[in-house]
């Protein structure tokens, strides 16, 4: 079933509340009330549940947002460093910060089970590329995978 497209103000309003999320949860850990969200987005707890149905919402959205704006780019920049080895190491340390960063967000999405596939695919396509690259050079060597790479990083992150 198709979305109906939100008026200019609950799109405002909901990139206020994403951002007030990000932000609650760097400062007060996993655990977020949607009331106190709410009032730091200057909007009623009604308006949270409207946009994003309740926590597990919202928690999806802030996910999405930051993996978009902050994970993503990092293996996208490494895959035009002209050296491969210097691109896989600057998108896993990259990876690890933006994640580190942001370690109380994703633990509650981890939490809640809303990461989904299809917002991490594209960042995997990248670090694939980027692994692929450095194997070619040499740097790397040819049995390491991507899934190899990726449970380096759920294990580093989960630390």
């Amino acid at each position: 079933m198709a979305q109906t497209p939100r008026r200019s103000d609950a799109r405002r309003n909901g990139e206020r509340i994403v951002a007030a999320a990000v932000a609650a949860f760097a400062d007060g850990g996993p655990q977020l009330r949607l009331e106190d969200l709410a009032a730091r987005a200057g909007v009623g707890v009604a308006t949270v549940y409207r946009l994003f149905d309740g926590r597990d919402g919202l928690v999806r959205a802030a996910f999405e947002a930051v993996f978009e704006a902050q994970v993503e780019p990092v293996a996208q920049a490494a895959g035009a460093e002209p050296d491969p080895a210097a691109g896989l190491r600057a998108a896993l340390s990259g990876t690890v910060e933006a994640l580190a960063e942001h370690r109380a967000l994703f633990r509650a999405a981890r939490e809640s089970g809303v990461i989904r596939v299809d917002t991490t695919e594209r960042y995997l396509r990248d670090l694939d590329d980027v692994l692929g690259a450095a194997q070619r050079a040499g740097a790397v060597r040819p049995d390491v995978s991507l899934r190899d790479l990726a449970a380096v990083l759920v294990m580093v992150t989960a630390v």
